[in-house]
């Protein structure tokens, strides 16, 4: 596989994730719902580092 979104999860870096509001969630699960659903890389690629993004901007 190349061109695939790689690293570690996570879980155990940065301070731990605020509270996620629902519309937050819901933003998140689009853009993991969108990536599951193409067979473009480079456009799952795109999807899961938006959903990264969301999540890490509740760490701040």
């Amino acid at each position: 596989m190349t061109r695939h979104t790689q690293g570690t999860s996570g879980a155990t870096e940065g301070p731990p994730l605020g509270t996620l509001d629902p519309d937050s969630i819901e933003r998140i699960d689009v853009h993991l719902q969108r990536a599951l659903d193409t067979e473009d890389t480079d456009e799952k690629d795109f999807h899961v580092r938006h959903a990264r993004q969301l999540l890490e901007a509740c760490r701040e």
